[in-house]
């Protein structure tokens, strides 16, 4: 009897720390998820109000995966912005990652409240996941074409990312995902 409380206690320590570490890991990752996306969205807001559109694009076609590495190692974890409808091919959605992403859009149509969570890689790293819904400054690049975006800006899209499929969006949609790992220590 001894012996089976001892195992039963030492099962639930084991569930209550497991639960405190997802804890650290959803808050770690929504805080890295918020530091990055605020660096990205000032850097952007400050080239449409440089040169529009175009300078948008181009300085997220330069910059936007270096300022996400330099959080990253800051950070010590791996940082990745992914999508179904991928602008740059580098964001291409692996096979974890693309079912974690239609998982979020079916969910959107079940009429599901998205959040975070958390995922365990087989070689014992630690993979979070928040969804990145459509906000007023994104339909500037991926709003629909004509309407949002014109049609001067999205040859400059095509011009640098010619095998965008990332426009075509409206207000609150599902337009990707943060992808962040935690390495091992």
């Amino acid at each position: 009897m001894i012996a089976l409380l001892g195992l039963v206690a030492c099962k639930q320590s084991k569930q209550q720390s497991h639960s405190n570490d997802d804890q650290v890991f959803k808050t770690k990752g929504k805080a890295i998820a918020q530091e990055t996306f605020g660096a990205l969205s000032k850097e952007l807001k400050a080239a449409l109000q440089r040169g529009g559109v175009d300078e948008a694009v181009s300085y997220c076609n330069v910059k936007a995966l270096p300022l996400t590495k330099a959080t990253a190692q800051k950070h010590q974890v791996s940082i990745r912005r992914t999508s179904l409808n991928t602008r740059n091919p580098k964001n291409f959605p692996n096979a974890q990652e693309k079912k974690i992403l239609e998982n979020y859009q079916a969910a959107l149509e079940a009429g599901k409240t998205l959040g975070a969570q958390l995922t365990s890689l087989s070689d014992g790293r630690t993979m979070f996941n928040a969804p990145i819904f459509i906000k007023p400054l994104c339909l500037n690049c991926h709003g629909k074409v004509g309407e949002q975006v014109s049609e001067k800006n999205y040859q400059t899209i095509q011009k640098l990312y010619p095998n965008d499929q990332a426009t075509g969006y409206k207000m609150a949609e599902l337009r990707g995902m943060w992808s962040i790992i935690f390495h091992k220590k």
